[in-house]
């Protein structure tokens, strides 16, 4: 039987994770004699099959990017457009840097991403290159115009809150993705 357990409140695999050492110990008893037969031989790991991906349509994309503009203030719907045209992961986008944007070559270079308030090396360890199509471009265009300095190390999105760098990336969902889903009534 499958044991439920309460890391397998953030899922089955952090459940199955915690199952890894409390089987080891009944195995170590086996082998030191203390225990004949394993009690943990029963239980079982749960399934970890994740759900089909199931992405938003092009007219809800428009619907998403076009309640953003009215809403909410222009660096954020900057920063959703690019995101959806893009394809980066949240974490690579609040730490994207304007050095990182080639315009002549009308590209950006994945260098890094920012977790739980530090910045580190993007999530395969390794940069990248991101193709830039005309509405992304759009998107840092007008970015430009609002927080571009010259230094070209300066994060292009930064909390339109409070105008610095997003400690996490988290709040973006909470503070303008979920209200808007919920206020278009979208998944």
């Amino acid at each position: 039987t499958a044991v439920k357990s309460q890391s397998d409140a953030a899922g089955p695999k952090a459940g199955n994770n915690t199952l890894i050492p409390l089987r080891r110990a009944p195995k170590a008893a086996m082998a030191d004699r203390l225990l004949k037969d394993n009690p943990a031989v029963e239980i079982k790991s749960l399934p970890n099959q994740l759900p089909a991906p199931d992405p938003f349509s092009v007219e809800e994309m428009e619907r998403i990017i076009a309640y953003m503009r009215e809403k909410y203030a222009p660096p954020v719907a900057n920063y959703f457009e690019f995101a959806f045209m893009t394809g980066m992961r949240t974490s690579e986008l609040i730490a994207l840097r304007w050095g990182d944007v080639d315009w002549g070559s009308k590209t950006v270079t994945v260098r890094r991403a920012r977790v739980r308030y530090r910045e580190k090396t993007t999530k395969t360890a390794k940069s990248r290159t991101v193709d830039l199509n005309t509405r992304a471009l759009a998107a840092l265009a007008r970015q430009r115009h609002i927080n571009f300095m010259t230094a070209g190390d300066t994060i292009i999105f930064n909390n339109p809150g409070n105008g610095r760098q997003w400690s996490s990336d988290r709040w973006q969902r909470v503070a303008y993705f979920y209200p808007s889903l919920k206020a278009l009534k979208l998944r």
